[in-house]
């Protein structure tokens, strides 16, 4: 099925969809707010989807929900626990689940999961994700109604973030010198952001994979042969510009310059996060 018939499917449906760069998550136009209200028309896909070198984002909201399970293990625990039967898509590191519900829902994110419930889009197949992954349909159903997303998705799944405590005052009295510098160091440095970032701004993530080599023109994107498995085809791809990797084939989730250094050493953040501050 070409991407215009693909388009044009969803449309007839019911759901509103929207141009979106090869190889990219960026719109194709410049604005596509007006399609959140309302459907494009035939003559605007014909438009959008002259060639196969296109993208296709859906529109979520006015009911539709896709749960996007980052974490394949996560995906196959809440199915062990809600095996529905609705269309779902696999994406470059786990599954999206569509569906549609009566009461609105709200958007979520996590390390574990994102709920895209309003004012917001998600590739479908056949998309081609920025790392070469291509979209595919997992489970070719149709899409499932409910009353409320929490009939299907516990709060347990969607916890509130953790609130990080205000750092305790300066105390006036002197306190007991330490006489291990190491130590010192080490009260010294806490996971503020600020040296998180300092440090992901401040070291590539191309220093921890001296054999990659560039894929894009641009210079943004590098793939090599992935670290954690035995790869005769290199699947683990590089985003220099946002400082982001990963492996399209191990379903980890996308690792920055501190998570990978932790990977590799079998070590936690917070000692890569040390060691980085240290060195």
């Amino acid at each position: 099925m070409t991407l215009f018939k693909t388009a044009l499917f969803w449309v007839k449906q019911g759901f509103s969809v929207i141009p979106i760069g090869y190889y990219s998550k960026r719109p194709a136009i410049k604005s596509w707010e007006p399609y959140k209200n309302r459907l494009p028309t035939e003559q605007e896909l014909l438009q959008w989807f002259p060639s196969e070198l296109r993208n296709i984002g859906l529109v979520t909201g006015n009911g539709l929900v896709v749960i996007d399970f980052d974490v394949m293990d996560v995906f196959n625990y809440w199915h062990d626990l809600f095996p529905i039967n609705t269309y779902m898509v696999k994406t470059r590191r786990g599954i999206h689940v569509y569906v549609i519900t009566q009461e609105l829902a709200k958007n979520y994110h996590s390390d574990l999961l994102d709920i895209k419930a309003e004012r917001g889009y998600v590739l479908i197949p056949p998309s081609v994700h920025p790392s070469g992954y291509q979209y595919q349909v997992y489970k070719n159903a149709d899409i499932l109604w409910i009353n409320k997303l929490e009939d299907i998705l516990p709060s347990s799944f969607t916890p509130e973030p953790e609130k990080i405590p205000l750092a305790a005052p300066l105390h006036t009295e002197p306190s007991k010198i330490d006489s291990d510098p190491w130590a010192i160091a080490d009260s010294a440095i806490t996971l503020e952001t600020d040296v998180v970032q300092k440090i992901r701004e401040q070291i590539s993530l191309l220093s921890l994979l001296p054999d990659a080599k560039s894929s894009s023109l641009d210079g943004r994107w590098y793939v090599s042969f992935c670290p954690f498995h035995e790869d005769h085809n290199p699947s683990f791809w590089i985003d220099v510009t946002r400082g982001l990797c990963g492996c399209r084939k191990c379903n980890i989730k996308e690792m920055d310059v501190i998570d990978l250094y932790a990977r590799l050493n079998h070590i936690s953040n917070r000692e890569a996060i040390l060691y980085f501050a240290r060195n």
